[in-house]
Parts: structure tokens; sequence; C-alpha cells
């Protein structure tokens, strides 16, 4: 009879010691997963972030770029336009006034006056006057 019971007793003991060791692995194991489950989420986080300053970064260049090559391309136009100024005007001057006035005389004084005021109607035409 006693060792019925002290069998009974240490089954007992055995099955209380089991749950306890059971549940304390479970336990380990679950904060270990949840662990490497939070460390996958920072890692994502992290990497998200990265990708979201290396595309802003990205943008800030295109910009600059696009920028750059308005600024140079009107600046060709500019230029351009310098260049072939003169022929510009007397084309559309000689246009405006067709065949009733005869500049011949005048053309040269016309062009020379002009010429002086290159730069002057240069920053009107950039600064859209």
């Amino acid at each position: 009879m006693f060792l019925q019971q002290d069998l009974r007793l240490t089954t007992s003991q055995l099955n209380e010691y089991m749950k306890e060791e059971i549940t304390r692995n479970l336990k380990e194991e679950f904060a270990k997963y949840e662990q490497s489950i939070n460390d996958a989420k920072q890692l994502a986080i992290d990497s998200i972030q990265k990708t979201n300053t290396a595309i802003e970064e990205q943008r800030a260049q295109l910009g600059q770029q696009v920028q750059q090559q308005i600024v140079a391309e009107k600046q060709q136009l500019v230029e351009r336009f310098e260049q072939n100024m003169t022929d510009i005007i007397n084309h559309y001057v000689l246009a405006a006034i067709g065949d009733q006035i005869d500049l011949n005389d005048q053309l040269e004084y016309i062009l020379a006056d002009l010429e002086a005021n290159r730069e002057a109607i240069i920053q009107d035409i950039n600064h859209g006057a």
C-alpha cells in the first residue's frame, strides 16, 4: 500500500515536473521565435528606410541633372539667338516694312545700333521683357 501511494506520488511529481519542463521549453522556444520575428521585422524596416533614402537621393540628383540640362539648353538657345540676332531682326524688319521703305541706306546704322544694344536686348529676352 505504501508502495502504491509512493508510486502515485512519484508519478504525480513526475507529471508535474514534465509539465513544467515542457512549458518552460515551449516558452523559451516561443520567446526565441518572437525575437527572430522581431529581428526580421526590424531588418525589413531598416532595408525599406535605406531604400527610401536611396530613392530620395536619386530623385534629388535627377532633379539637379534635369535643372542643369534645362539651364544648358536655355543657354544654347540664347547663344544661337545671339549669333543670328542681326539676321533675325533684319528679316522681321524687312518683312514688316516690305517694299514700303527702302532701308538699304539706313540698314548699316540700324544694324550698328542693334549691335550696340545687343547685351540689353539679350537681357530683355532672358528676363522675358
